[in-house]
């Protein structure tokens, strides 16, 4: 198998395009790692370098990478440099020459087409085919791309067409691909590049680093950089496992520092994986000593790495069950295993933290119970509360690690409840009041009328008859002030006389002692004075009688 590349760079461009200074710093880098008879194994006099080329040079190197080749051979097209869609979404491959018009339109003639790349590929008898496009809009190529089999358009995986043929894009059809700033060369090659020197884009560890897994490689380390772009790769068949290159790694260390990172990517190493560590480190000759460094080392940053994922499913868990305050729902439940396989978590990983966070959440909501049931009965007994109860509260508070916000929501709910209460007790016990003192005994329209509004108060029978027991005995008690007061009132008028200056001191000293209303003190007193001034008046019709008689016949006579 003869492995041949084209490898083109564009910086330069016409008025209108951006010069891009990466371009031929790619296809240089790119044309190192390939030669490299350690990894990409090209030999030179196969790998053409086109920098800042015409159009026609382009046209004509396409063409002679594609032409005459055998079944077995490898060719790779490599483009660094802009890519421009016409109004109709077709790919275009700028060059040196590419211009637009004074619309702002490509004149096509001055770029490379795509459709020309495809049919290149499609007359060609390799059966290892490789495009790889750092351009923006570069998922566009694959867009019409013939199927190697059949004369009509099919989907794009089928329009790739043939065995082994794959096409690495930066970008998707619609994206802009850029280079990174402070960097020697564009996002998307570095990675690819990096991937094959370090042999990090073996993903499998077999020593080999196929297509799929250069760009896997490199997908992830953009999307680490710049989340946004999406490379993409199109390939059908053998295409995703067209060997590229192959993994050069001289020191034994190294390796096995290798071995170490395919088996401890969950920062632990499995009793089975140690086992295979042990024969592979025995085989290099590495000590143990050697092989435990290496291996603290490796795993550090896999264990912080995984900890940090483990860390966030821990907290969104933790929002998730303080929000859905009951259970979780089938379709939180759904997001949450969304998220269990984005963060590459097994449900080994996940049921233990869910398991500590639910009782951790268990156990606060019963401290947030107690907390509000102990505050509501200190509130009911005395409200507000005096300092060394509030002082008791704020320990509580302490003891169970209640957060201020719940603790301050707690407060507020509870006093206001407890207020609600107080002013409902209140507005019973004043009705209770107003219908004794308007009729005693109470009659049953009154008694019902009473249950319904101790219903719209909720308060329950308990609550009610307490109230009714001490508005009963505070109405009977002074209902026997009253008698006392008028006993009083009549002892000393013997309803005859008024009450002399005196008697009248005493009388006034006796209602404050009891406590009697001034209201029902004066109708006690209306009463009474009213029998006084009749019996007064009577008094004076008698002695006005005798008088008469008296002037009339003095000396009265026996008669």
């Amino acid at each position: 198998m003869t492995k041949i590349a084209l490898l083109i760079g564009v910086s330069e461009y016409s008025k209108g395009l951006t010069p891009l200074p990466a371009a031929i710093k790619d296809i240089e880098a790119m044309r190192d790692v390939l030669a490299d008879p350690n990894i990409g194994g090209f030999e030179a006099s196969n790998i053409t370098l086109l920098k800042n080329p015409e159009r026609q040079l382009v046209e004509e190197s396409i063409y002679s990478l594609f032409d005459g080749r055998k079944k077995s051979d490898l060719l790779l097209l490599f483009f660094s440099g802009h890519g421009i869609t016409d109004d109709s979404g077709r790919l275009y491959l700028a060059t040196n020459q590419t211009r637009k018009n004074i619309s702002g339109e490509l004149v096509v003639p001055t770029a490379v087409s795509a459709n020309f790349v495809h049919e290149r590929m499609g007359c060609s008898l390799s059966n290892h085919q490789i495009v790889i496009l750092d351009s923006c809009f570069s998922g566009a190529f694959a867009e019409g791309l013939p199927a190697k089999a059949a004369g009509t358009q099919v989907r794009i995986r089928e329009q790739l067409g043939g065995e082994g043929r794959a096409i690495l894009t930066s970008s998707t059809s619609t994206q802009y691909s850029f280079e990174q700033e402070g960097q020697d060369l564009s996002l998307y090659t570095r990675f690819l590049i990096e991937g094959m020197k370090t042999g990090d884009a073996d993903l499998d560890s077999d020593d080999v680093i196929s297509i799929d897994e250069l760009h896997e490689y490199a997908r992830q380390k953009v999307q680490e950089v710049k989340p946004g772009l999406k490379p993409e790769i199109y390939s059908i068949r053998e295409g995703f496992k067209i060997r590229l290159a192959k993994v050069h790694i001289a020191d034994p260390k190294q390796r096995y520092r290798k071995e170490v990172s395919r088996y401890g990517k969950r920062g632990s190493i499995t009793i089975v994986n140690r086992g295979i560590l042990q024969t592979f480190r025995t085989k290099l000759n590495i000590s143990d000593e050697e092989a435990q460094q290496i291996e603290n080392e490796v795993l550090a940053p896999f264990r912080e790495e995984f900890q940090q994922r483990l860390t966030r499913y821990e907290n969104i868990f933790t929002d998730v069950l303080k929000r859905e305050k009951s259970s979780i729902s089938a379709l939180t439940r759904q997001e949450l295993t969304n998220l269990q396989q984005h963060l590459e978590l097994r449900n080994e990983d996940t049921v233990p933290i869910e398991a500590k966070i639910t009782n951790q959440i268990k156990s606060y909501r019963q401290s947030l119970i107690a907390y509000e049931e102990a505050l509501k009965a200190a509130l009911l007994e005395e409200s507000p509360l005096n300092e060394d109860r509030i002082s008791e509260f704020s320990e509580m508070k302490d003891r169970l690690h209640i957060d201020e916000p719940d603790a301050s929501s707690i407060e507020a709910n509870v006093r206001a409840e407890v207020e609600e209460y107080h002013k409902n007790l209140a507005a019973y016990r004043k009705a209770f009041t107003e219908a004794v003192y308007q009729a005693y005994p109470i009659d049953v329209s009154t008694r019902a009328q009473l249950k319904k509004q101790q219903q719209q108060l909720k308060l329950t029978d308990l609550e009610a008859t307490a109230i009714e027991a001490q508005a009963t005995t505070l109405f009977e008690s002074y209902q026997q002030k009253k008698q006392k007061y008028r006993q009083a009132l009549l002892e000393a008028t013997a309803g005859k006389q008024y009450p002399v200056e005196s008697v009248r001191k005493q009388l006034q000293q006796t209602k404050e002692t009891i406590g009697l209303n001034r209201i029902d003190a004066q109708k006690i007193e209306d009463r009474v004075y009213k029998k006084v001034e009749a019996h007064q008046n009577k008094l004076k019709q008698y002695e006005q009688s005798f008088s008469k008689v008296v002037n009339q016949n003095y000396p009265l006579d026996s008669k």
